[in-house]
């Protein structure tokens, strides 16, 4: 799995959880979530793109979308 699927998918389980889409799926969303996030947190942290990524939303600051 690319690095950038993988932390898109996590984004989108996030943003479905938030609008309380799949109500039913939440909890296997949740340990699925639980289960990648440490892992292409671990190996994203040494590529550039991760780092320039995560500069990125620094600056940005927290968003908030509907």
């Amino acid at each position: 799995m690319p690095m950038e699927t993988g932390v898109e998918f996590l984004e989108l389980v996030s943003r479905l959880q938030a609008r309380g889409k799949y109500p039913g799926l939440g909890t296997l969303f949740e340990h699925i979530q639980s289960e990648l996030k440490d892992s292409i947190e671990f190996v994203a942290s040494g590529s550039p793109w991760w780092r320039a990524r995560q500069a990125e939303k620094l600056k940005a600051g927290p968003s908030i979308s509907f």
